[in-house]
């Protein structure tokens, strides 16, 4: 069962040291837990819908505001969409290092190829996001989302499973430098 990419590690510091807020779009379609985001031309967040969009990190959890049941603000897994709230996301540096499953089957031999995300929507009920690693897009270009570095250390988790849990760098994010040197 997919998951969505979780942040592993950001430049090597600790578990989720990039985690920032940023504002969701009250148009903003539905967001689960590892579902990656870009950014709208207004600053706001949504989750990324196709393998064109450039994401700039990880929905991790939203606070919605104005919600009377809400006690202190308490973060959530799951946005329903269309309402003002804060979104936290995790991967927001480029250097970060993910996981994600895949969506099927991936050899060793697929390592270093650069893969996009599936759009599978999530679980209302956990909250959990049903983004999987796309292998039927796998590329040895620099277009992709992400690209598969090797396998988590899991027990269990193998290349010939039907499904393997992946670690992947970000290929193309909306905070890449993308300019030679200073």
């Amino acid at each position: 069962m997919a998951f969505g990419a979780q942040t592993v590690v950001g430049l090597g510091i600790a578990a989720k040291p990039d985690q920032l807020k940023f504002r969701f779009n009250t148009s903003s379609p539905a967001a689960y837990k590892g579902d990656p985001m870009k950014l709208k031309n207004d600053g706001t967040v949504e989750r990324v819908s196709n393998a064109s969009d450039t994401a700039c990190g990880i929905f991790e959890g939203v606070e919605l505001d104005g919600v009377a049941s809400d006690i202190l603000r308490p973060y959530r897994f799951y946005y329903p969409g269309s309402l003002a709230a804060d979104a936290w996301l995790s991967g927001t540096n480029p250097h970060s290092i993910l996981t994600i499953e895949s969506s099927a089957s991936i050899a060793a031999t697929d390592v270093f190829l650069c893969y996009n995300p599936t759009t599978t929507t999530g679980s209302t009920t956990t909250g959990i996001s049903g983004v999987a690693l796309d292998t039927t897009t796998g590329t040895a270009g620099t277009g992709a989302t992400f690209q598969v570095i090797g396998k988590a250390d899991i027990p269990n988790n193998e290349f010939a499973n039907t499904t393997t849990v992946l670690k992947v760098i970000w290929k193309r994010h909306a905070f890449a430098p993308t300019a030679a040197g200073v």
